[in-house]
């Protein structure tokens, strides 16, 4: 169960290891606390910003792999799996930038396509 100040949603179906048969999932809000429909109306009425954010979300990811280190990634991502792992190895960071540089070419290539 989620609390925020204003909100309440209630989650069934959870297991220590999965998901149950069925998942259900209520959420509670005051009268006029609408930002998920007024997010859905607006996509809805747009329906070329759907097609955009994918190619957008592509090119951010991209970014963050050529230009945060390779190491703070690692830091964050790896070094809890290792012992006694100091740093990340010289074929990780090659392998980092190249997703980077993979990332970029798809996610532009989606915005190219999405804006023809």
């Amino acid at each position: 169960m989620s609390d925020e100040s204003r909100r309440i949603t209630l989650n069934k179906g959870y297991t220590k290891d999965s998901f149950a048969d069925k998942v259900y999932h209520v959420h509670l809000r005051y009268t006029g606390d609408n930002d998920e429909l007024y997010f859905r109306d607006y996509l809805n009425e747009h329906p070329r910003i759907e097609e955009i954010i994918p190619g957008i979300v592509m090119c951010v990811m991209g970014l963050c792999l050529l230009f945060i280190s390779a190491e703070r990634i690692w830091i964050v991502a790896e070094k809890w799996k290792t012992i006694g792992g100091e740093r990340p190895s010289k074929s990780y960071v090659v392998i980092t930038r190249a997703l980077g540089i993979v990332f970029m070419i798809v996610g532009v290539g989606l915005l190219v396509c999405s804006l023809i």
